[in-house]
């Protein structure tokens, strides 16, 4: 049991030093530093596969190292490794379906996915991505309807589903996209005026449903929303 202690608070350190290097843009050595922790916790499941914190601590090193694969521009091999954190928050999720957590991460797994597909330009993938990421929001939402996470999730994925159609040129579903982002940030910022986030994330959608007025030339429209 020590030496599992000794380990998980080395991962927590290595995790932490690979977050320091993206702040810093070194993502060379946020690779091999998110990598390090994904070994530690690979000895740590192994010796205890049945440890849920371990094994999201280990989805976690995957997406870490995805999300470094993104700012390397590493498209394929940063699918793959998100792809890996997916399956393990999926098995999690299935396991303890009432964990808001569980749940969150399978949505902001599914969101990160798509967003590298559309980078890949396989925008009728990331679509479908993105349609599974609003089903688990929605339903979380529908079951624990306080969960703010699932509320900014769920926001989130409307936002990359209106950049992924406006990618392709179909304009008026990024505007609805764009306007459900609007209403569920909306929502969010009534429920806690004073978070600061929240109120930025509504104003960048309205920002985006002004865009996309303007570029279906009905600027007469593109009011504050």
């Amino acid at each position: 049991p020590e030496h599992a202690v000794a380990l998980s608070q080395k991962a927590t350190v290595t995790n932490n030093l690979g977050a320091a290097f993206s702040e810093l843009a070194e993502h060379d050595a946020a690779l091999r530093t998110h990598r390090a922790s994904l070994a530690t916790m690979e000895a740590l499941v192994e010796h205890d596969p049945s440890n849920a914190t371990w094994q999201r601590d280990r989805g976690r090193s995957f997406a870490n190292i995805g999300a470094t694969l993104v700012d390397l521009r590493r498209y394929d091999d940063a699918l793959a490794s998100l792809r890996q954190a997916l399956g393990i928050y999926r098995r999690l999720a299935h396991q303890d379906p009432s964990n808001a957590t569980g749940r969150s991460d399978v949505s902001t797994s599914l969101n990160a996915i798509a967003v590298v597909l559309r980078n890949l330009g396989r925008v009728d993938e990331s679509l479908e991505t993105l349609n599974e990421a609003r089903v688990w929001c929605e339903r979380a939402v529908e079951d624990i309807p306080d969960e703010a996470l699932m509320h900014r999730n769920l926001g989130d994925v409307h936002v990359g589903t209106a950049d992924a159609y406006e990618l392709v040129g179909r304009m008026d579903e990024a505007l609805a996209a764009a306007r459900q982002a609007v209403a569920v940030r909306r929502g969010m910022v009534e429920s806690d005026p004073a978070n600061a986030h929240w109120s930025l994330d509504l104003a960048q959608a309205q920002t985006a449903v002004g865009r996309l007025l303007l570029q279906l030339s009905r600027a007469g429209d593109a009011r504050p929303v």
